[in-house]
């Protein structure tokens, strides 16, 4: 259980999103975040024509996110097994029941956590090669991160630890010193929130033998 204030492996929120900022300012969509942000704070001293500003700014970042499609979306109309099987998992785990479900074809199932929603994408490859249960448990190890209070900071957070940890040595052996200090930084974040996925996994596939072999499969695929 995560305590008030704390992300996994007791990380504070404040220092979580200094590292997430400090790493990703380069990054556009960031500093637009922060300009969306205060568009709002002006919106909200400034009255209307402000306010009709910020909605449209954020009605064409609806419309861009909505043009995008991943793949084939899964309904309880057209795929009522497999919309049944996320829905069943993600209560089981905890998550929000709110998840949207693509087929795609690459071979993984992952989930990309947003602020508003998290989309499930599940791979046509990988999911001809797995059984019931084995679907059931990657689904679980997903879906596992809507179980903390902040989904789309603990997913930011965890893409970062990976990246740092991947990087910490340049091409040439040289240590990469602040790759370095965001992966020990974060390390114990991580350790529990992959602890968590890994429980998640173990309860949405009813076994430990299920789980090991659904990430044998993925790692295969891979």
């Amino acid at each position: 259980m995560e305590q008030p204030g704390r992300l996994p492996g007791g990380l504070s929120r404040r220092r979580g999103w200094l590292l997430l900022l400090r790493t990703k300012a380069r990054s556009w969509k960031y500093p637009f975040g922060i300009v969306l942000a205060y568009a709002a704070a002006v919106a909200w001293a400034y009255g209307l024509a402000a306010t009709l500003l910020l909605i449209v700014i954020v009605g064409v970042m609806g419309l861009v996110s909505l043009l995008h499609r991943p793949g084939i979306r899964v309904t309880t109309e057209n795929q009522p097994a497999l919309a049944g099987l996320v829905a069943d998992v993600a209560a089981v785990v905890g998550g929000r029941p709110d998840v949207r479900i693509w087929l795609t074809s690459t071979p993984q199932i992952s989930a990309q956590v947003s602020w508003w929603r998290c989309d499930l994408h599940l791979g046509l490859p990988l999911l001809a090669c797995l059984s019931h249960l084995e679907v059931r448990a990657l689904v679980g190890h997903e879906l596992s991160v809507l179980s903390h209070a902040r989904p789309w900071l603990v997913a930011q957070l965890v893409e970062q630890w990976e990246h740092a940890t991947a990087g910490v040595h340049y091409a040439d052996g040289e240590l990469d010193r602040r790759d370095a200090r965001v992966s020990a930084a974060l390390a114990p974040f991580a350790r529990d929130v992959h602890r968590g996925a890994d429980a998640a996994a173990l309860l949405a596939g009813g076994s430990a033998e299920v789980a090991a072999r659904a990430y044998a499969v993925t790692g295969a695929a891979d």
